[in-house]
Parts: C-alpha cells; structure tokens; sequence
C-alpha cells in the first residue's frame, strides 16, 4: 500500500505540474494574442511607437474672388481618417491619379505647400529621408564619390583625406598577432568605405561604382540605376522612416522589382545605433504582382478617402466580403483599384452595407463599408474592451499638425553645432568648385562667348584712327564701354538655368535635413569668385584697376543672378525677370540719358543699378588721361574751317566755342568728370555683399516658412 501510495502521490503531482504548465502556456498564448488583436486595431498601447496618422482635413486655402469681392470655396484634398505605419514593413499608399497620396506623404513628412490648411497627428520617429519621384542628381558624381560625399556632409567622414587610399601596413596587436591596417584611413572612415560598399552592393550597383552619373551632355547610369542610387544616397544615413514617392514609376519590370527587393530588406532591418526597426512609406500606382508580395501594409485612397488599410494580405478578405473577390490568376492590385469604381455588394452577413451609404456615390459607399467592416473584425476577433478606431472626425477645433517626437530635434540634426555649420560650407564649396571642374558646361560656355566677344571687339576697332574722325572715335568707343558692361552682365542669366535644376536637388537635400539653404547660397558665392576674375581679365585688361572694376561688377551680376533663380517659381519665369531687370539697369546707367537729363520720377533710379558706378569707374579711367592729336575738336572737324559765327555744336548738343578735344570733355558731357572711382569700387563691392545678404535671409525666410510644420486652423476657419 505504501508503495501504491507513493505511485499515485507522484502521479498526482505530476498531473497537477503539467496541468500548471499548461495553464503557463495558456496565459502567455493569450497575451501573445492580445497584443496581436490590439496591434490589428491600432489601440493606444502599440500607437507607442508612434507608427500612426490621425488626418482630421487637409484642404486648399479659399482664394478671393475679385468679381464678388469675397472668398471663395476651399478643397478638399484629404478627409478624416486614421492609420497605421507598423515598424519592420513596407507601406503602400496606393489609389488612382488623384486620390491624396502624395499629398499624404507631404502631410507625414510636414511640407504642405503654403497653400494648403491641414489639421491632425503624426506620430513617428524623428529620424526621416525623403525620395522625390524623379531624379534629383549630379551628373558628374560616380556612385562611390557621390555616397562619400553625403558621408562627409552628414559627418561620418572625415573632410580631409589627405593621404588618399596608400598602401597597407602590418602592426603587431597586444597579442602578438598580426594585424593589417590602412594608414590613409581613420578607423571611422574605414567603416564608413564598408558601410558604402556594402548597401552599393545590397541596391546591385557594386558593379557601377566608378560610373557618373551622367546628364544631358553625358552618358552615365541608366534611369533605374539612377532611382537605386537615389535609394541608396538617403539609406547611408540609416532614417527610421525613408518615404519615397513612385519608386517605380518610369523602371522596367526588372529594375523595379530589384528596388523593391532592397527596400523589403531595409525595412526589416534594424538601426544600428538604437535597435529599432525601420518604416518604408511609399506610394505606388498598381504594383505588379511579384512587386504586391515584398508589400506588407496597404493605405488605400479615393478622393481623399480612406479605402482601406491594414495587412495588404487581408485586403482580399475585405473586397470578398463586399462581392468582389479577387479572380484566379489576376494582380490583386488592379483587382482592387478597378473596384473602387463599381458599387460594393453584400456578399455575407459581415459585408452588409451602412444604410446611410446608400445614396452616396461609389467611393463613399466602400469608405463606410470600410468602417463597417473593420469594426465588425475587431468585434469578432476579441471580447475584450479594446478602444475602436478613430475613423470619425472629432469636430474641427483649434489645433495643429503635430509629432509625438518633437519635429525641432530633426532640426537639430541639420547643423546647430558651429562644426556641422562649418562641415557644411566646407563641403558644399569642394562640391561647387567640382561641379565647375568636372562639369564646366556654363563657364566655359561664358568664357568661349566673352573670349570670342572680346576678339570680335578688338578686330573691329583695330587700326581705327583718331586722325580720321575723332568724333566718330569716341563715340564708339563710349558704345563700346557701354556694351562690355550691359552685355557681359547680362551674361550671367546663362547661368540661371542650371541654377533653377540645381535648385530641385538642393530642395531634396534640405528637405532632409541635409544642410540649410542659406549654405548652399554662401557656397556657390564663394564658388563664382574665381569664375568672375577669369573672366575679368578677358575684357578690356588695359590696367589693372579696370580688371577690378570688371570683376566686380560680374560678381554683383552673378550674385543678382542668384537671387533671381531663388525667388523665381520656374525656368520661363527666372529667365523673364532677369531679362526685364538686367534691361531696367540697362537704361538707366547713364549712358541712353545722362543724370540731369532725367526724369525726376526716374532720376533717383540712376543711383540703383551696380552698372551705373560700373559704367561711369570704367569710363574715367579710360577717358581721364587720354589726349587726342592736336586740331581735333569735339565736333569732330580735325583741323577744317570753323564756321564764321565761331560757334560748333558739340557732343551734348549745344553750340559753342570750339575745344580742344580730349578725355575730360568726353567726362563732362557724361557727367562724369568728379568721379571717385575708389569709392565706386568699395559701393560696387557693397552691393554685391548686400545682393548676396538678400538671398540669405530670403531662404531663411523661406526656409522658416516651409519649416512651419504646424498647420493652425480654428472652427470658423476650417468651415470657411
């Protein structure tokens, strides 16, 4: 009995420990799938990561009729709604032409345009790269040089790599094991050569590395070869969130399934530095159906509304349960996109259409069958009181557009530190100094116009003589001098063109957070300094005073230039307003019509240009020591009979006493005579600084006013 009592005493105990181990089993199989359900609804726990929007209106701004003197209606570009951005997955936001993707990304990324009003929460990691639909790269960058290059300017490389890449040496460690080092190469930027050779090699342009770019006048990287290494740019700096704008728009089948093979892999890896998982967000127009299996979440709009969101493998169950199942051996995709025109059905109990939605149209009746449907989901899969989701619109009440991380940390991230302010200046300037090098398309082409200006010139006034008609003489030669500063000033809109496509990459750069703009601007005048004293010296080099006066008024010229191209919306645009200014300076310098001539209503405009203390510094230096031969006078008679009143009519037009004729005639008939030109020098120098100053607190100004994340809208405004 003892021995029985012992037997059953163990097997009860027994029973009793696998009993509690299943119950163990049991208890964490229902958390498990608790935070599965909450993570499906998108309840307040797992928003911690902050992978939600919660879009209240994004709208247009009403713009004032003038014919009824009042304001007229707004639209409405997204409507209420919410969702989720899991970590360690590809989003789509897909729909047809017009649906708001874009725009939701813009609202995600905190740049809507000026005129847009919007209203909601964004909740994400403060840590973003954002890629442009189309292509905004150097052309004389390789790939290697170009992701070095970012490396520098973001600081995971040195600036200076003064030893180039050397030969390897051998060191013996503590151990006493050899060890190879690279004596060009701090350990930091060794790193940072693997870090670049590694995600060349993961985007498949290992191969291309030593390929540029390549533009209009030259040959490079095919177009998804571009689109892979504009991807792989914006992943050097390991964002949390990288969205991308039509990645695959414009690529073979090919290309575009390899960019988003590299994409999937980016998603679900993990930041280095934190540990954390990654987000892609992209819009895309109906993906193939290799492309549909590498996209994990779906956020699916029509005209504003949402559709759908969610797993993209359950989007099925939601079009099945409303009759549109997606047909065998068809792209799920287009299955889906096609549907939102037709009018859903019920197709089971779980499909049954809102009674409200019947006189709506079609997209509206899928929005509410959208609502219904997920609420329903929620419903079956737990009994639990989870918090249902927001789709509904609170109200509209006086708030803004705003982040669980604090968006000024990602401005932290473009340079408080005097460091990355100087990195940045440094950086920028080798940059433009190398786009002229490398690709020396508008300096050579002003040095080629100016150089065979020049010669043309000096053909055509070579051999002329002062004892022929003096008159004549300094009349073309004053034309003359008005010319080399009208013309060769104008040059500089040659320029604007180049800078307007330089513009849509600067715009992507400081969009993420790369620099600030106003670095960009103390670069390139920086840059425009050599250029402006090469071609100084192809003009009239016949001291080296007016080699001054010349290479200042290009740099003010230059610098007009690029404040122009700022403040221009586009090309058509930049090139008018620099032609109709540059024109303006043209007429009033002084030369058309001298000062006291003037208009009072134009006269204080004679004092604005920089040509006018160019044109007069160039004219007394040329003109003040100059002598012609004796007998000429100012109307050109050289030496033939004066008339018997003894009164000639000189170069202004009046009638007089003869004079003999020589350089102060010419400046007094100008005006020109009580010239300083020093001081000229130090106004002209004065005026390009404060050209260049406009520029900088104009994209400060611009910069502060596309920073303005938060979109304020009160109750009366968002009703207007």
């Amino acid at each position: 009995m003892s021995s029985l009592s012992s037997s059953v005493g163990t097997y009860d105990e027994s029973v009793a420990s696998g009993v509690s181990t299943l119950k163990s089993q049991l208890d964490d199989l229902q958390r498990r799938l608790g935070r599965a359900l909450r993570a499906m609804a998108g309840t307040a726990e797992d928003d911690k990561d902050g992978g939600y929007v919660n879009v209240d209106f994004v709208r247009t701004k009403p713009k004032l009729k003038l014919n009824k003197c009042r304001k007229g209606s707004s639209k409405i570009i997204l409507h209420p709604f919410y969702a989720r951005f899991p970590e360690g997955s590809v989003t789509a936001l897909m729909g047809p032409s017009g649906a708001g993707k874009t725009t939701l990304l813009d609202f995600l990324t905190g740049m809507l345009g000026d005129g847009v009003l919007a209203c909601g929460t964004v909740s994400l990691p403060d840590s973003d790269a954002y890629v442009p639909q189309d292509d905004r790269l150097h052309s004389f960058y390789t790939c290697r040089t170009y992701m070095e290059h970012y490396s520098r300017m973001s600081g995971q490389k040195s600036l200076i790599d003064c030893c180039g890449k050397g030969s390897s040496a051998t060191i013996v460690d503590e151990e006493g094991l050899d060890q190879e080092i690279l004596p060009a190469q701090s350990p930091p930027d060794a790193k940072v050569d693997k870090l670049i050779d590694d995600i060349l090699e993961e985007v498949g342009l290992m191969a291309q590395k030593d390929t540029i770019v390549g533009g209009v006048f030259k040959r490079g990287l095919s177009g998804g070869q571009k689109r892979r290494l504009s991807v792989a740019l914006e992943a050097l700096s390991s964002p949390l969130n990288m969205f991308l704008d039509e990645p695959t728009s414009g690529l073979d089948s090919e290309s575009a399934l390899r960019l988003m093979e590299y994409l999937n892999r980016y998603a679900r890896s993990r930041d280095p530095a934190t540990g954390l998982r990654r987000r892609v967000i992209l819009t895309i127009h109906q993906p193939s159906s290799r492309i549909w299996e590498l996209i994990d979440n779906v956020v699916l709009l029509a005209q504003g509304r949402l559709m759908y969101q969610g797993r993209a493998d359950r989007m099925a169950d939601f079009f099945t349960a409303y009759g549109h199942p997606v047909p065998i051996h068809y792209n799920p995709s287009d299955h889906f996109i096609e549907a939102l025109s037709e009018v859903p059905m019920d197709a089971t109990d779980e499909g049954t259409i809102p009674e409200e939605a019947a006189p709506i149209n079609a997209v509206e009746m899928w929005c509410k069958c959208y609502k219904q449907w997920s609420k329903n989901e929620m419903r079956r899969m737990s009994t639990r009181s989870l918090r249902l989701l927001e789709y509904e619109t609170t109200g509209l009440r006086h708030s803004m557009v705003i982040r669980s991380s604090p968006r000024k940390g990602s401005f932290r991230r473009m340079g408080d530190s005097a460091d990355r302010k100087f990195r940045n200046a440094v950086e920028l300037t080798r940059r433009s100094f190398e786009s002229m090098i490398r690709d020396p398309i508008v300096l050579g082409l002003r040095i080629g116009i100016y150089g065979g200006i020049s010669l043309v010139l000096g053909v055509l006034f070579y051999g002329l003589d002062d004892e022929v008609n003096a008159h004549s003489v300094l009349i073309g030669r004053t034309a003359l001098l008005y010319f080399i500063i009208a013309f060769c000033s104008s040059m500089s809109v040659a320029a604007i063109p180049f800078s307007i496509v330089e513009r849509a990459i600067v715009e992507k750069e400081v969009r993420n957070h790369r620099f600030h703009p106003a670095f960009y601007h103390v670069s390139q005048a920086v840059a425009s300094l050599p250029a402006c004293f090469v071609l100084s010296i192809l003009g009239l080099g016949i001291s080296t005073k007016t080699c001054v006066i010349l290479f200042i008024t290009f740099y003010c010229a230059d610098a007009t230039s690029m404040f122009i191209s700022h403040i221009a919306p586009e090309l058509i645009s930049a090139i008018c307003i620099s032609s109709g200014v540059f024109g303006l300076f043209t007429i009033v310098m002084g030369f058309l019509v001298t000062p006291s001539n003037m208009s009072w209503v134009l006269r204080w405009a004679y004092y604005i240009p920089f040509m006018t203390y160019s044109f007069r510094s160039l004219m007394y230096v040329y003109y003040i020591d100059m002598k012609f031969l004796e007998g000429s006078y100012v109307n050109g008679t050289n030496g033939t009979e004066i008339p018997a009143d003894g009164l000639i009519r000189n170069i202004t037009g009046v009638y007089g006493e003869p004079q003999k004729l020589d350089g102060s005639v010419i400046l007094d008939s100008f005006e020109m005579s009580d010239v300083n030109v020093n001081k000229d020098i130090i106004i002209l120098m004065v005026w390009a600084v404060l050209a260049h100053l406009l520029s900088v607190f104009y994209l400060i100004w611009a910069r502060f006013k596309h920073r303005r994340v938060f979109t304020y809208a009160d109750k009366e405004g968002a009703a207007a």
